[in-house]
Formats: structure tokens, sequence, C-alpha cells
């Protein structure tokens, strides 16, 4: 038990020292580079904020999102924000349970997970009133949910305790929604107990390292705010989205004048490579260049992670290499998936449709590296529920461009100068006229849908999975997302094709620009390169407007 506490010393060095933060690798990165997520703010000011300013505040809040994401280090720094906001430094307790140390104590019964909680919650309650445990990757033992919920039902923890939780999976939080169903408590009129970090997107990384861009999201619009204010950003997107409005093409046609080449070059020479990665977007700026491991580690823990839900890391590498990293945007069918196995003490099996599900559900609703876009029904009314139509082929897409360039090149044998590597046959695709320009075309396009999908977010302020693509014989938009508007009582639909030639195909666009309007009663947005256009037909009839993309995802 004493060895336990050492451990708790080692991973709370704000206990004995106010100035922990500077011997801290994870904070200095933040610190140094100038680039972090917004969410750092809003979780400082919905969660620590309202626990240190209310006595009846508490909360459990889990927080979910792939390996290497940064959910570490914005517990650390959400913890710098409690102290700063004056909370006792000792009042907070970090704990991850992928240290060996502290699972070892747990799993040989030298202390139990909820006992351990239940003294270090009740004494510092006591003695600081105000209480904020962190437990990191509590994914890594399995009856974490169960043990704060025995912790909530005997008031333990209650108000005046704040509990953040961290995974990296999400198979078995299914679980954990019932075990917590009810009881993850209300911190400033937010009462929504799970979310999930996404990779930081391309604006968070690109208003922090390009001053041009800032000062331009800063400044006013026609619409009154800035591009950074949410209603903002917002109201341009049902205006994109409404036939015959102009006015939204001028905000765009300045967007182009001022930042538009910067905004592309900033995409397609950094963004593709780093992704939504902290410590690649750290390495970039210091160096120039994505280092191998930040592919590398992706790549391992995803594949060794792999067997704790009883999956063969053998079997997935054959996946991934066979069928699943072709490109970062492509049509799927679990049969695809049914491939030759080739056992460990010899002979062949075939993959069977459960074991196919098992690998794939593992990719996309675990490790949450693939994002699944179903196809959207037409609908009749825009008030009607939006559903799916799961005949047909499912569309996955890569959630990162990080993530993608890790499983490619890494199951393809690259394992040294994977950045080098990627860049070049980047490049290489974006000029070529033959099958190698899909590689480029299908980054262009995950990068764009793995963005599209937060819409809904915005509007929401929680992920919800009110996105797809529209397929009619053809696919007429990439990728779809909505939300319901309160007001209007009817949904507002943001249709999207990704486009990367360097002319435009109108009269394919227009056909995919009528099925829009016909199927989701939606003008199309045309994500480009670096195209700005309004697209009629002859009679002025169907309407679909062109927009850099680099420029569309500054507003998500």
């Amino acid at each position: 038990m004493r060895r336990v506490f050492e451990v708790l010393k080692e991973l709370n060095p704000w206990w004995s020292d106010p100035k922990w933060y500077n011997e801290d690798r994870d904070i200095q990165q933040v610190f140094q580079s100038r680039v972090e997520s917004r969410v750092r703010y809003r979780f400082r000011d919905k969660w620590v904020k309202s626990l240190i300013s209310s006595s009846d505040s508490w909360g459990v809040r889990v927080l979910r999102g792939p390996r290497r994401v940064g959910k570490t280090t914005l517990m650390k720094l959400l913890i710098k924000d409690a102290i700063d906001n004056g909370l006792n430094p000792r009042a907070i307790v970090y704990l991850t349970l992928d240290n060996v140390e502290l699972m070892e104590a747990i799993e040989k019964g030298v202390v139990s997970l909820r006992g351990l909680l239940r003294e270090l919650i009740s004494s510092r309650l006591k003695q600081y009133g105000k209480v904020m445990i962190v437990i990191d990757e509590a994914t890594f033992y399995d009856k974490w949910a169960i043990t704060i919920k025995n912790l909530i039902d005997e008031h333990v923890i209650g108000p005046g305790v704040l509990v953040l939780i961290t995974g990296s999976y999400s198979l078995e939080l299914s679980q954990a929604k019932r075990e917590l169903e009810g009881r993850m408590g209300i911190l400033d009129n937010d009462d929504v107990g799970q979310r999930f970090l996404f990779p930081m997107r391309f604006v968070e990384l690109i208003e922090n390292i390009a001053q041009e861009v800032n000062e331009f999201l800063k400044e006013p619009t026609m619409y009154g705010g800035p591009p950074t204010k949410l209603s903002t950003r917002l109201t341009i997107f049902e205006e994109l989205i409404t036939p015959n409005n102009a006015r939204v093409f001028k905000f765009f046609e300045k967007a182009y004048d001022e930042i538009g080449k910067l905004a592309i070059g900033y995409l397609e020479g950094v963004y593709f490579y780093t992704g939504g990665f902290p410590e690649a977007i750290y390495s970039f700026i210091r160096i120039g260049k994505v280092p191998d491991k930040s592919y590398t580690s992706f790549y391992e823990l995803l594949i060794q992670d792999a067997e704790k839900f009883g999956l063969s890391p053998r079997i997935l590498e054959e996946l991934l290499r066979e069928k699943l990293v072709v490109s970062a945007s492509f049509e799927m069918t679990f049969s695809e998936l049914q491939i030759p196995i080739r056992l460990i003490r010899g002979g062949v099996k075939v993959l069977s449709i459960y074991e196919a599900e098992r690998y794939l559900d593992y990719l996309t609703e675990g490790a949450r590296v693939l994002l699944k876009l179903h196809t959207i029904k037409p609908i009749r009314k825009l008030n009607e529920p939006i559903t799916f139509n799961r005949g047909k082929p499912l569309k996955l897409v890569y959630l990162d461009p990080l993530i993608f360039h890790s499983l490619y090149w890494i199951s393809r044998g690259v394992r040294t100068g994977i950045y080098q590597t990627a860049k070049s046959f980047t490049l290489e695709s974006m000029t070529s006229s033959s099958e190698d320009r899909i590689f480029f075309s299908s980054l262009y396009e995950a990068v764009v849908c793995s963005h599209i999908i937060r819409i809904p977010i915005m509007k929401y302020g929680v992920y919800v999975e009110t996105y797809g693509r529209g397929v009619d014989g053809k696919e007429y938009a990439d990728c779809i997302a909505w939300y319901f508007d309160q007001r209007a009582l009817r949904h507002k639909i943001v249709p999207v094709e990704i486009t990367t030639s360097r002319r435009l195909d109108e009269e394919a666009l227009l056909e995919k620009a009528r099925l829009a309007m016909n199927y989701l009663r939606s003008r199309l947005i045309v994500a480009t390169r670096d195209q700005l256009a309004i697209l009629t037909d002859r009679k002025g009839n169907v309407e679909a407007i062109a927009i850099p993309a680099s420029l569309l995802l500054l507003l998500i």
C-alpha cells in the first residue's frame, strides 16, 4: 500500500512543486508551439470553474478519443487551470490505469480502485472542501464504471467532487453508459456525461501559426460577428445551402483574396501530414517535418490494443494491408473482408462475416479511426426524421490524415522516413493522370468529410451521428451532415461533394446538385482545391456553389 502512495506522489508533482509544469514535456510543447485545442477553454469554464465556484456543483465526465490525440495533455492543462483558479494542488489527484505498478497492485488485491478512490476523495473533501480526480486511460480496467457507480451511490462522489475519466476505446462504453445513466451530475448547466475528443481541426492549427489567418478570423463580417463566433459560422453554412443566396459568395471572395493561397498551403503542406495530432504538429513547427515516432507509436498502440478486445493483432494487420487502407476514403462491404487468413500452425481459413464485423467494429466503434458513412434516404419534408439506407455499401473515411498515413505506410513495410515518403507520393499523386491520383483525391475527401461531420457538434455541443452520404445510382454527395433547427422546425442539411480537379466538370456537378435539391432540399456545396464559383444550368434552375476546401474548413 505504501508503494501505491509513492506512485501517486510521482504522478502528482503539483503536490510538492508549484512550478511543476515547467518540467512537464507535454505542457511545454503546448506553450512553445502556441497551438492547442479550443476544447480546453470550454472544459475549463464548464467543468473546472463550475466546481470551484459552486458548493453544489459536481460531476463525472468521460472523455474518449483515439490514442495519442492529446487526452492526457488536456487533463494536465485542466489541472493547471484548476490550480490557477484557486483549487488547492493537493485537492487534485491524477492516476492512470495504464501504470504498470498501480494496475499490478489492483489486480493482486493490494488495493482496490474503489477503496483507493474512496480514501482519496473523502480525506481531501474533508480537508479542502473540493476534490478533482483525474482517471486516465480508464478503459484498461474493465470494472471502472461499476466502481464509479458504487461511489456515487454511496455518496462518496457528490457535491464538491469532479471526476474526469479518459479512455481510448469505446467498445465497452455502452456498458459504462448503462451503469452511469442519470448519475453524471450537472456542471454549469452541462449534464452531458460522455464526450468524444476529435483530433484538432484544421482551423485550430492554422489560426495559431498563421497571423494573417488569425486576423481575418477575428474581423467583423457582413453577418456582424467574426468567423470565430459560432452563430456566424452556422449562419454562413445555412446560407451556403440556400439556393440563390449570393451574399455568402461575397464573403468567400473576400476570404479567398486575403488568405486563400495561405490556407491552401497550410492544408496541403502541413495538415495533410500532421493531421490533428498535437505531438506531430509541435514537431512540424519545431523541425519542419513529422518524426517517424508520431506515426509508428500510433500504429503500434492500435495493433497491440486489439488483443484486449479478443482480436488477433496479426489478422488486424493483414486486414489493414489487404483491404482497409486502400485509400483514405473508400467503399466497403463486409463480404469483402472475408479474406483468407494464414494459420500459425499451417493451413488457411476464410474470415467469417461475424469475425469481419468484429474487426471493423474495433476500427470504427472502438478505436474510432474510421468513420462509417451510410447512405441517406431521400426526404419528403424537412421536418421528418432522416433515415439511412443500410442496404447500400458502407463508405469508410479515415478520421485524420496522420492516422491514414500511419496505417497506410507501416502496413506496407515503411517504418523510416514516413513523412518524406508520404509527402513525395502525395505530391506525385497530385499531378498524376493515372489511378495514383486517387491517393491524393481520397486524402482531400477524407479531411473534408471528417470535418463536415462535426457541423452538428457546433450546433448541439455534443457528438451525434447525424451524418452520411448521398447515393442514387451514383454518389451525388460525398458527405452530408444535418441538425434540427428548433426555431424553424426543420432540418438544416449540408451536402458536400469534393473534387480536386483543376477544371470543374460543371455538367456532372450540376447533375449532382439537382439530386441534392430533389432529395435533400439543399444547395450542393462543392469543396475544391482552389476554385470559387457559382454553377448554374442555362435556365438558372439548378445551382451549386464551389468553395476552396481550405476556406470551408476554417468555419468548422
